[in-house]
């Protein structure tokens, strides 16, 4: 990561400096969770991005970005059987 001498936030947007931001997402890849829980808790949306996010506003020199969203203890799962579409939830293991 590029660390910069003046932070771009106190550049650019400087009305953001002390403020806080918080983000509330229903889903966000969370690389610590492992397994079902990370899939669990990440569907393929713009979830994916949630981190990137957080670290992003980090970056520019935002240190008060917050992150919230739900950790599901269910996992919904897809199967074909006989040709017809089959979705259940099994507990995250």
């Amino acid at each position: 990561m590029i660390k910069l001498e003046v932070p771009w936030i106190d550049e650019h947007a400087s009305e953001l400096k002390g403020k806080i931001l918080v983000t509330v997402s229903m889903e966000g890849y969370v690389p610590e969770l492992k397994g079902d829980a990370r899939e669990a808790n990440v569907r393929g949306g713009l979830g994916i991005y949630f981190g990137d996010k957080l670290e992003g506003l980090h970056a520019i020199g935002m240190d008060r970005a917050f992150g919230c969203m739900p950790l599901y203890k269910k996992r919904l799962v897809q199967s074909i059987r006989s040709g017809r579409q089959h979705i259940e939830y099994r507990d995250v293991s």
